[in-house]
């Protein structure tokens, strides 16, 4: 029986961590080129295809993905595989990436059938990146002694968007009320997103080991 060495661990399950988070990203970059190619998956409604159920579960098993990375991040911590700053920002900054993408290219998928619609999208999503953009910035060049460690409030406003492109690429956004329906979460998400702007870097250092 093999007997692995706790830095050895640790090594494994960063490397995990790190792999769980940029396949998700790969995934959500595929769907996002699918949907703005209105490159046709198997789906069941008769509009330009982009909403299908196949893409909302692949939505769903991003956002446990995310969870996933976490768990992996603060177990290689408990090996000795400390949580750097980089691997405090990489996760944030992959979930912005992942959002951005599938909500501009759903944005322009949505246009070829109501253009209002989906200019009213990616209006709201702009506004959404405005605030992203700041913020990775800014958590890239914070001091060392700030912390840069979610909020509740964030990660519930990431929940929030992960709802959001969930019912964006689902068959129910074909309807006119779901696509109302998922213009208003990501509007919600847009409010709650420059809410939390700046609400962070207020919060005293908060141990290493509590971050993923």
């Amino acid at each position: 029986m093999l007997i692995y060495s706790p830095e050895t661990k640790g090594k494994f399950f960063r490397k995990a961590a790190n792999l769980t988070t940029r396949s998700s990203t790969g995934v959500a970059l595929a769907m996002a080129t699918n949907i703005a190619t209105n490159d046709k998956l198997p789906y069941i409604n008769s509009l330009p295809g982009f909403q299908t159920w196949g893409m909302a579960i692949c939505m769903g098993a991003i956002a446990v993905a995310d969870k996933v990375d976490g768990t992996f991040a603060r177990t290689a911590h408990r090996f000795g595989n400390l949580i750097s700053r980089k691997h405090k920002n990489m996760d944030p900054f992959h979930d912005k990436v992942r959002h951005h993408a599938i909500t501009l290219a759903s944005s322009f998928a949505l246009a070829q059938s109501n253009v209002y619609l989906g200019a009213a999208m990616a209006t709201v999503d702009g506004i959404t990146l405005v605030r992203d953009v700041k913020k990775t910035i800014e958590r890239k060049n914070a001091p060392e002694a700030i912390d840069t460690q979610a909020t509740k409030f964030t990660k519930i406003k990431t929940g929030e968007l992960g709802v959001a492109d969930i019912v964006t690429v689902a068959p129910l956004s074909a309807h006119p009320v779901g696509a109302a329906a998922s213009l208003a979460l990501h509007t919600v998400g847009a409010c709650m997103s420059w809410m939390s702007s700046g609400v962070a870097e207020n919060q005293p250092q908060l141990p290493i080991s509590e971050a993923a």
